[in-house]
């Protein structure tokens, strides 16, 4: 009597071990097809970037030779005819700013595609400012990337002020509370690669600028404090 119940049982067990192993194998198939899936998703979105990034790099370098290209011509047409030596020098600076802009922004793009195997890192890569006199605005526009072997997606925020002399003291406030747009004082950002953010603000008649200050502070596995500062002036073209 007691063999009797003892098959029994095991009979049933077979069956339910039998059960069993056969959900865990669908489930185990059906999560490396989709995890199959998701690789090629993303595997496809960084070829597409670095595809982009490759032509933006491409464009900017045949624009840097065409301008070495007009700065030459220029030099040569300055010391032959020695005609208006005073426009052909200022073009000749805007030549060279412009051309330094250029390889600036190319070093940065190709360090973006293949950088050093250091650790993660985030830049605040250049801050740029000009004024419209018809519609009395500043616009500005900063590119915060993240320069890695691997890119992780970054979460952070950044805060933009514009200090300024007031009473013998170095004042700051927030530039989105000199914009139209009236949004929060945190600009939220999330990126793997970069991003670029524009704005535009006005300037109070009683504010006298001395400087644009910045500070970039993300979130998650990758937590960093950045700050970098930049002299009104220059901003502006001014010597």
């Amino acid at each position: 009597m007691n063999r009797s119940i003892i098959l029994r049982l095991n009979s049933r067990n077979t069956y339910l071990i039998a059960i069993v192993s056969s959900i865990f194998l669908i489930v185990l198939i059906f999560s490396l097809f989709l995890s199959y899936k998701l690789g090629i998703k993303d595997g496809e979105i960084y070829r597409e970037l670095s595809m982009d990034l490759a032509k933006e790099i491409n464009t900017m370098q045949l624009d840097l030779d065409n301008l070495q290209k007009a700065k030459t011509l220029a030099e040569k047409s300055s010391e032959i005819a020695n005609i208006s030596l005073e426009d052909s020098r200022l073009s000749l600076l805007t030549l060279k700013q412009e051309i330094d802009d250029l390889e600036s922004d190319i070093f940065f793009y190709r360090s973006l595609m293949k950088p050093e195997k250091t650790s993660p890192s985030i830049v605040i890569h250049d801050f740029n400012l000009s004024f419209n006199q018809s519609s009395n605005f500043y616009r500005y526009s900063v590119v915060i990337a993240q320069v890695a072997s691997q890119h992780n997606l970054i979460n952070g925020e950044l805060n933009i002020f514009l200090e300024y002399v007031k009473d013998s003291k170095i004042l700051k406030i927030p530039i989105e509370n000199l914009s139209s747009s009236k949004k929060s004082v945190s600009i939220p950002l999330e990126f793997r690669f970069f991003q670029e953010i524009n704005g535009k603000f006005n300037l109070p008649e009683n504010i006298k600028p001395t400087g644009i200050l910045l500070n970039f502070q993300s979130s998650g596995k990758i937590k960093k404090n950045i700050t970098k500062s930049f002299s009104w002036l220059p901003l502006l073209g001014v010597k």
